[in-house]
C-alpha cells in the first residue's frame, strides 16, 4: 500500500482526484492529513477539519456498481471495534455515530474522463483525540479516544480494500449497525420532503422509509435525512 501523509492540505479527496486526473496513482494508495483547509462532505457541505484523521483511498474502477460508501462505513465500524472496543452505529448513508453523536463522515467520489470512470476516491474523516470541535458542534459531534492515527488509517484502508478487491457484499454487516426504527426527516436538494420511519436498507444500500401513506426507497444522490 502506497502511503502519502500531509500535516495540512486543502483536502485529501482533492489531492486524490488530482492524482487520478494525471493517471499517476497506484490502486489502494492511502492519503492522510492532520488538517484540511477545504474539508467537505456530501452536497459540497463544508465541515470542520482541525485536528482529527482525514484519509482518502484511491481505487481503480474494477467494480463500477459496488456499494463503496457502505463498504467504507463497515470498514470504519469494524476497525474501531477491533482497535478500541467501541461499537459505532451507522446513520444512512455515510455517517457513523458514537453515543448518538457523529464521529465520522464519508465522501465517495468518481473521477471521469471522456464520460468514462477512471477511478474512485473514498474519503473518510474521523474525529480523533486531537480533534478541535467548534462550540457549535459539541452537542452533535463527539471524538474517539484514538491517538495512533496511522494505525487507524491503515486498518480502515486495509479493510476497505479487502471488501472492494474481493467484491464482498458489505450490506449484511451494514444492516447490523444501521440506525433504524427511528423517525427521520427527508430532504432533497436541501428542501424538506416528508417525515417517516427508517426501516432498513435494501440489497443495493438504498434506505427504506415508511411514511403515513407509502413506503419510499431512497437513493443517496441529492437525498439526505435528519434524525
Amino acid at each position: 500500500m502506497q502511503k502519502i501523509h500531509f500535516r495540512t492540505i486543502d483536502s485529501t479527496n482533492n489531492y486524490a482526484k488530482r492524482l487520478l486526473a494525471n493517471g499517476d496513482f497506484l490502486h489502494g494508495t492511502l492519503i492522510t492529513a492532520d488538517q484540511q483547509s477545504q474539508g467537505r462532505g456530501r452536497n459540497a457541505k463544508r465541515f470542520s477539519s482541525d485536528g482529527g484523521l482525514y484519509l482518502s483511498v484511491l481505487l481503480k474502477p474494477t467494480h463500477i456498481h459496488y456499494p463503496l460508501t457502505c463498504a467504507a462505513a463497515v470498514a470504519v465500524q469494524q476497525s474501531v471495534l477491533e482497535l478500541y472496543n467501541i461499537n459505532l452505529s451507522i446513520k444512512w448513508v455515510n455517517d457513523l455515530f458514537f453515543k448518538q453523536k457523529k464521529v465520522c463522515g464519508i465522501l465517495t467520489e468518481a473521477q471521469t474522463f471522456n464520460e468514462k470512470i477512471n477511478g474512485f476516491v473514498c474519503g473518510i474523516g474521523i474525529n480523533t483525540a486531537d480533534t478541535h470541535l467548534p462550540q457549535n458542534l459539541v452537542e452533535i459531534a463527539d471524538i474517539l479516544p484514538c491517538t495512533d492515527k496511522s494505525l487507524l488509517a491503515e486498518t480502515v484502508a486495509t479493510r476497505l480494500l479487502h471488501f472492494y478487491d474481493h467484491a464482498i457484499d458489505p450490506i449484511p454487516e451494514y444492516r447490523k449497525h444501521l440506525i433504524r426504527n427511528v423517525t427521520v426527516s427527508v430532504y432533497k436538494n436541501g428542501a424538506f420532503q416528508f417525515s417517516g420511519t427508517a426501516l432498513d436498507v435494501n440489497e443495493n444500500g438504498n434506505l427504506i422509509v415508511r411514511s403515513e401513506n407509502q413506503t419510499h426507497i431512497l437513493q443517496s444522490g441529492e437525498i439526505s435525512i435528519k434524525l
